[in-house]
């Protein structure tokens, strides 16, 4: 990478910082309400992993966070609605009840751009679940669940969704 990345303001978010060792613009304790009451780790990929570039997060990536401060109930119920689905272990739980089992420890942001927006990997922490539970979204729409990991693939998760 050559030279200094600065932080990126993105209301209503905190300065993100370009984290080198990740490769990725990073904030810690990021907060969007309207997705989840409680900070959790936010992660943005660059669209392009060139060493020799400058990477800005795309406007696809913009957009994916923007729509998650935007309709983040949404994206919760969708992601509850998918886990509920496959789950024994939450088959029958109300919205309220799974908030209160799962816990969202990070947000990824990457892959593949479409409709202008790109995926959107939520990491639940789990202490029911060894391996937590992990949702990979377009907008609202699931197009992968399994173990926490998932969340963080989201190059695999293209071939879905």
């Amino acid at each position: 990478m050559t030279g200094m990345i600065p932080n990126i303001e993105w209301p209503p978010l905190q300065p993100l910082a370009w984290d080198e060792d990740s490769w990725c613009w990073s904030a810690e304790a990021a907060s969007l309400p309207a997705l989840w009451p409680t900070p959790f780790w936010l992660a943005v990929l660059p669209a392009e992993s060139d060493d020799d570039a400058t990477p800005e997060p795309s406007p696809g990536r913009r957009a994916a966070v923007d729509y998650l401060a935007a309709s983040g109930e949404a994206v919760r119920a969708a992601a509850f609605e998918a886990i509920r689905s496959r789950g024994r272990r939450f088959g029958a739980a109300s919205d309220a009840e799974l908030a209160g089992r799962l816990r969202l420890s990070a947000v990824h942001v990457g892959g593949e751009e479409r409709d202008g927006l790109a995926l959107v990997g939520l990491d639940f922490h789990c202490d029911e679940y060894e391996h937590g539970v992990g949702v990979v979204l377009r907008r609202d729409r699931v197009v992968r669940l399994g173990v926490a990991e998932v969340a963080m693939d989201l190059e695999e998760a293209e071939a879905d969704g």
